[in-house]
């Protein structure tokens, strides 16, 4: 079996998030250029958001290729359901 192109949904399934991610790389670029005047905040802010858009890119990415690799791998609804419980209990 062909493997389904993920491109468009992982695209689209970015672009929905988008403003979110824009405010997160904002405030990373915030937090550098403020480093000298407040050190301990903005390194608490870089480390927050490098942990948002870490997961982000994670939750977005397994949203998008899991269900195609489920699919494909002809798994039951019982199974699809324990995999996705399992998905947001971690995400």
């Amino acid at each position: 079996m062909e493997s389904p192109d993920l491109f468009f949904p992982m695209l689209t399934a970015y672009a929905t998030q988008l403003p979110v991610f824009i405010v997160w790389v904002v405030g990373l670029v915030l937090a550098g250029v403020r480093w000298s005047r407040h050190p301990r905040v903005s390194l608490l802010a870089v480390i927050a958001l490098s942990l948002l858009l870490l997961t982000f890119f994670v939750n977005v990415f397994t949203g998008v290729w899991l269900p195609h690799r489920i699919i494909g791998g002809g798994m039951g609804a019982a199974q699809m359901q324990w995999v996705f419980a399992v998905r947001g209990i971690v995400g």
